[in-house]
C-alpha cells in the first residue's frame, strides 16, 4: 500500500474515498476544477457519487467545481500530484527514460510553488502547469573524452601500440567502443600523444571506462582485435542481467563484477594473438554521477618534452612481451560538465 493511500485513509471523507476508487479504475478524472465522468462509469460508482453529492451523474458528463468543494484539501493535493506524476512519467518515457538526456530521477514529484508540479532528474527537470501541459528541460550535460596517452615505460627501443577504450553506461545498458589508432614511441621522441576521442555525451551517469592496449608486431590482427572488443562490450552489458537504473549502477560499482568483465576482455583479446602481438592487461575505472554533479574531481596536467595533456582522470596499463620486457602506459580522461538549459 502506497504512502499516498495511507495518507488518504487517515484524512479522507466518504466522497474522497469514492472518488479515489473511481479514479484508480479510470471511471472519473479531476480536471480544471471539475469532475469528468467516463462513459464507462460503473453503476456502483454512479450510485455512490449520486448519494454523496446529491445530484444526478451522467456518463460522459461533468460535475461542476462546487462539488469538488466537498473534497478535503489533502485529497485534492494527492489527486493533483498523482495526475502530475502520471503525465511526467509519460513524458519521461517518450524522451527515452533512463537513456534520455535527463538520466535517472533524483526525487519524487513536488509542488513548484506556482500551482504546478515538477520532478528533478540528474540532467534536468520535467514539470506540469497543474493541468495537462507538460514541459521538460535539459539543464546539465556531461562529456567524457580520452585526451591523451603517455608512454611511461617502453617495452622495446621503438614501441608501436594500438588499443581501445570502452564506456559502459549501466543505467540504461549502453556502451561505446572506441578504437585507439596506432602510435609509435621511439627511443628519444615524444612520449605523450594528444587525443580527442569522445567517450560519452549525456546527463550525469555512473560510467565504467575500460582501457586496453596492444604492442603491435603483426598488423593483420587489428581487424580481429576490434571485433573482439565489440563482442566483449556486448557480453559486458549482458553481465548486468538486464538490470537498469540505480540497481544496475550499484552492480557497476561492485569490484567483483569489474574484475570479471575486465578479465573477460583480456582473455578474448589474448586468444587472437598467440605469439604475435602482445596485449596489455586491461584496466577499468568508475566515474560516478554524483562526483560529476558536485565537481568532486581534480584538474591535472601531465607534461613530457614539448607536449602536455590536461585531464581529470587517469589510469595505468601494464604489459609484458614474450621476452618479459615491461611496458607502462597512462590513459588520460577529461570530464567536462556543462550547465545549460534547453527545452526538450
Amino acid at each position: 500500500m502506497s504512502n499516498e493511500t495511507l495518507t488518504l485513509r487517515k484524512t479522507a471523507n466518504s466522497l474522497d474515498l469514492i472518488l479515489d476508487r473511481a479514479i484508480l479504475k479510470n471511471e472519473i478524472t479531476l480536471e480544471n476544477g471539475s469532475i469528468k465522468v467516463s462513459e464507462k462509469v460503473s453503476a456502483a460508482t454512479k450510485r455512490a457519487l449520486e448519494s454523496s453529492i446529491g445530484v444526478k451523474v451522467i456518463p460522459g458528463g461533468v460535475l461542476v467545481g462546487t462539488h469538488i468543494g466537498k473534497l478535503t484539501p489533502s485529497y485534492l493535493e494527492l489527486v493533483r500530484k498523482r495526475n502530475a506524476r502520471s503525465l511526467i512519467n509519460q513524458r519521461y518515457s517518450q524522451l527515452g527514460g533512463y537513456g534520455s538526456r535527463l538520466g535517472l530521477p533524483t526525487g519524487d514529484v513536488v509542488s513548484d510553488g506556482k500551482g504546478g508540479y515538477k520532478m528533478d532528474f540528474r540532467g534536468g527537470t520535467i514539470g506540469t502547469d497543474g493541468g495537462a501541459n507538460v514541459w521538460a528541460d535539459s539543464t546539465l550535460r556531461v562529456e567524457l573524452w580520452m585526451v591523451g596517452l603517455h608512454c611511461v615505460l617502453k617495452q622495446e627501443v621503438e614501441d608501436e601500440v594500438y588499443g581501445s577504450i570502452t564506456a559502459l553506461m549501466p543505467s540504461f545498458g549502453g556502451s561505446s567502443v572506441n578504437i585507439i589508432p596506432e602510435f609509435k614511441f621511439r627511443h628519444d621522441g615524444e612520449r605523450i600523444v594528444n587525443l580527442g576521442i569522445k567517450l560519452y555525451d549525456g546527463p550525469p551517469a555512473d560510467l565504467l571506462l575500460t582501457g586496453n592496449l596492444v604492442e603491435k608486431d603483426n598488423s593483420s590482427e587489428i581487424v580481429q582485435y576490434k571485433a573482439k572488443v565489440e563482442q566483449w562490450a556486448r557480453q559486458a552489458v549482458a553481465a548486468f542481467g538486464g538490470a537498469v537504473g540505480s540497481a544496475a549502477e550499484s552492480m557497476g560499482a561492485d569490484n567483483g563484477l569489474i574484475k570479471d568483465i575486465t578479465g573477460l576482455l583480456f582473455n578474448l583479446v589474448a586468444g587472437i594473438f598467440g605469439m604475435n602481438d602482445d596485449p596489455y592487461t586491461p584496466q577499468t575505472i568508475n566515474i560516478f554521477a554524483n562526483d560529476l554533479i558536485s565537481g568532486n574531481y581534480g584538474h591535472y596536467t601531465r607534461s613530457y618534452k614539448s607536449r602536455s595533456v590536461n585531464y581529470t582522470h587517469a589510469f595505468d596499463l601494464t604489459g609484458f612481451d614474450d621476452g618479459n620486457d615491461k611496458g607502462i602506459y597512462t590513459m588520460f580522461i577529461d570530464a567536462r560538465v556543462f550547465n545549460q538549459s534547453q527545452r526538450l
